[in-house]
């Protein structure tokens, strides 16, 4: 994999939180990454550098690794209520949550 430069692996970066956030707004990522051009010109650029397979490629890495660590998160949460008793409370939680969603 080629290289990102120091600028390209900023701008994946703040992508990354902004998918943490839920909030995922190119064009503003690539600005705020220190890329000089703004507007529609940014919308477009940001668009153009994202499809570069070294992005792709270290993006989707990134994304995998963080899928992981809250698999795990997760898990090691289930054991804890699991040791102290209360996942049956937890599970209930759960389940009022997702039929509220609905």
């Amino acid at each position: 994999m080629k290289a990102l430069t120091a600028l390209q692996k900023r701008f994946c970066d703040i992508i990354l939180l902004m998918e943490l956030a839920g909030e995922v707004n190119q064009q503003k990522a690539y600005e705020l990454a220190g890329y000089k051009c703004r507007g529609k010109t940014a919308k477009t650029e940001a668009s153009r550098t994202l499809s570069k397979p070294p992005l792709k490629k270290y993006l989707a890495r990134a994304r995998k690794r963080r899928a992981k660590v809250v698999e795990k998160t997760e898990a090691e949460i289930i054991r804890e209520y699991e040791k102290l008793g209360f996942l049956p409370l937890y599970m209930g939680h759960l389940q009022k949550s997702s039929s509220s969603a609905h």
